[in-house]
């Protein structure tokens, strides 16, 4: 762990560096970074996971300075995936990289539309029940047929598992149901609005019952089973993942053979390295490297807004955030705008809602004016004049910059702030153990539908972002259950007021959601869940 004091000095650093040059760019999800055994290589089968750490490097680095681009596809991740269970992970970097090897069962439009995928049609039979026609000729990547069994067993663990349950928690898991091999009955506990986007995301993607229960849920997340476009080859921690292409596929099959993800932390060296073409793409640029790589010959930026947010969340049983005057003191001692300048380079704006702009039913709040000298009187109302916080982050860099320049303006009306930086495993356990009661959150609403962004925040997700505001609960499971899509348009809003005017959260801003590709790639298009599609990337 990694602590940094209060850092007066970089509050007019900040202000020097507002005047910085603006490029696009984007953050990644505060839940995208984990690590696990040092140097340990997991692979789909036995031969292939004794491989050591140092032989599955060289092959990889081998495989990078190949010419012929139209066998492999190489991206960089920001951060190392914690694991690839649809059902055991809502991390960005893993949906990613689950996206190639598992198929939902409807596929969104972006426009509150949706396609078949897994499915072929669906129907609700009563405002609780959602009957799905499945696709016959769909196998696993273990050479099982996919049948209504596996999609419902999925339903089951979505509803179940600690990472998806605040998510689905709607859904019935003990009444949801195959009736026979191609169609499923998906039942809900109430009537349940946000249904289908949830079935097209990525926490949705089908897996094999067979190969869960005869592997176990630890094995399995490193050894995914799915019926996607590719295979899962293997997992050489902290270097790469290796998918290949499934040749037996009963979708369109990819342009490629071989897809490897990088982890690569450091954002200037993600930009270096697709600047030499050792990767094809990148996620995650903004700032000085969005600058740099729109200047670079032989490379692109594809970019535009996010779905992302960042923002502060408060344990609201702690004793120091139990006064709402503290909330707003916090939320008026910090320049929302300076903020955006110094530590986006202009690649965001400021959030003035509780969640992104592009998410459905949003609705500008105007976010928080910049006050100090009201944000003190606030204080001392208060009785908290002297008030000392530790803000737990995750270490990323935007994270820190944030939380930094945030430090010192908070120094400026009397609350010092320690900051402590730890790796997301570790910040998500304490989260969730409530050890800690402030945090930096960067959360990206994939599905599109607010329910994503606030559904965490449920009384009963276990998290130091649980509420126990009855009002906020309230609307959240009105938002949720109203099928009228107007009348749902206004219980969000009120629901977006009532967070700002409470100060529920902070938010902080919204950043652009930014890739870097080298000039060959073709076929990819901006995502602002932050999850760019590279199956269908092609090259020219």
């Amino acid at each position: 762990m990694k602590k940094t004091k209060r850092m007066l000095a970089i509050l007019a650093a900040m202000m020097m560096s507002v005047t910085a040059c603006s490029g696009q760019g984007g953050s990644q999800t505060a839940g995208n970074t984990s690590s696990g055994a040092a140097g340990q290589a997991e692979t789909g089968n036995e031969a292939q996971a004794s491989q050591s750490t140092e032989e599955g490097t060289k092959e990889h680095k081998e495989n990078l300075t190949r010419k012929t681009k139209e066998d492999t596809f190489t991206w960089a991740l920001n951060a190392e995936p914690n694991n690839l269970d649809p059902q055991g992970t809502a991390m960005i970097n893993s949906g990613m990289v689950q996206k190639m090897i598992f198929d939902t069962l409807i596929t969104s439009n972006g426009d509150g539309t949706y396609s078949p995928c897994l499915a072929t049609e669906w129907e609700y039979t009563d405002d609780t029940t959602l009957s799905m026609t499945l696709r016959d000729d769909v196998y696993f990547h273990n050479g099982e047929k996919m049948t209504a069994e596996d999609v419902a067993f999925t339903i089951q663990r979505a509803a179940t598992m600690p990472a998806t349950l605040p998510y689905y928690k709607n859904f019935d898991e003990v009444n949801t149901k195959a009736v026979d091999d191609t169609h499923v009955e998906i039942k809900f506990k109430t009537p349940f609005a946000p249904a289908l986007n949830y079935l097209s995301s990525v926490k949705a993607n089908i897996v094999s019952k067979k190969a869960v229960e005869e592997m176990g849920d630890e094995k399995f997340a490193r050894n995914p089973v799915g019926t996607g476009a590719f295979v899962f080859k293997e997992w050489v921690t902290g270097d790469h993942i290796t998918c290949e292409r499934n040749e037996q596929y009963w979708g369109e099959k990819p342009s490629y053979k071989t897809s490897i993800t990088r982890f690569i932390t450091e954002d200037a060296t993600r930009s270096v390295e697709l600047e030499a073409g050792g990767v094809d793409g990148i996620g995650d640029v903004f700032g000085d490297n969005a600058i740099r790589l729109s200047d670079t010959e032989g490379c692109h930026l594809i970019g535009g807004p996010g779905m992302q947010l960042t923002y502060f969340v408060m344990y609201d049983q702690s004793e120091n955030f139990k006064d709402v005057r503290v909330r707003q003191a916090l939320a008026m001692g910090v320049d929302m705008k300076q903020i955006v300048q110094a530590a986006y380079k202009g690649s965001a704006k400021a959030a003035e809602s509780s969640m992104a702009d592009a998410v459905m039913y949003y609705q500008s709040q105007g976010g928080y004016e910049y006050n100090p000298e009201k944000a003190k009187e606030l204080l001392k109302e208060a009785g908290k004049e002297d008030l000392h916080l530790t803000l737990v982050i995750v270490d990323m860099q935007t994270a820190i910059d944030v939380a930094q320049m945030c430090q010192a303006m908070w120094s400026q009306i009397g609350v010092t702030v320690d900051i402590e930086i730890n790796d997301q495993p570790t910040v998500t356990e304490r989260m969730n153990n409530k050890s800690i009661d402030f945090t930096l959150v960067q959360l990206t609403a994939a599905t599109g539908d607010p329910d994503h962004v606030y559904g965490q925040f449920n009384e009963d997700s276990g998290s130091i972002q649980a509420s126990t505001d009855e009002t906020f609960n309230r609307l959240l499971q009105e938002g949720r259950s109203e099928m009228d899509q107007e009348k749902r348009a206004q219980i969000y809003g009120e629901l977006q007021k009532y967070i700002h005017d409470n100060v529920l959260m902070i938010p902080i801003a919204v950043p652009n959601m930014t890739f870097g590709v080298r000039d060959y790639v073709d076929n990819l298009a901006h995502d602002p869940g932050n999850m760019p599609n590279v199956k269908t990337v092609t090259f020219k």
